[in-house]
């Protein structure tokens, strides 16, 4: 969606001969879209961790634990956390848009922990984890 669409939608005739931009549910619904229209815009605008791509953290008590994130290209975060010997357990939590977003706040921090953890992996290479 984007405000063509938007100003296409408010031109339409309806039956009755009115635009539906001149109606007063035209004018809430095309108000609603401009809203969200904006804060996906500003959303785009917020730094992201990359997708598809393994953000890995060793962890501070033993010699290979790790914490592993993966943003996926529909803004799905799976989160892994890996054990020394390899056993590993993950879970995910999903963006609205593809049927989860039951938990928007975790969500968001598990994106605000990937840049943490891309930012702690930049300042201290030796503590970023392999796969």
């Amino acid at each position: 969606m984007d405000e063509f669409a938007i100003d296409e939608a408010a031109g339409l005739v309806l039956e009755n001969g009115m635009k539906f931009g001149d109606t007063s549910e035209g004018q809430v619904v095309l108000e609603m879209a401009r809203k969200f229209l904006a804060a996906k815009q500003g959303e785009l605008m917020r730094p992201q961790a990359p997708c598809n791509r393994f953000i890995v953290r060793k962890e501070d008590m033993s010699v290979s634990g790790r914490l592993r994130l993966l943003r996926q290209e529909d803004g799905d975060m799976c989160v892994s956390v890996i054990e020394d010997d390899g056993n590993q357990a993950s879970v995910e939590f999903c963006a609205p848009v593809s049927g989860g977003g039951k938990s928007p706040k975790t969500l968001a921090a598990l994106r605000a922990l990937a840049l943490a953890m891309m930012e702690d992996n930049q300042h201290d290479p030796s503590r970023a984890g392999e796969r």
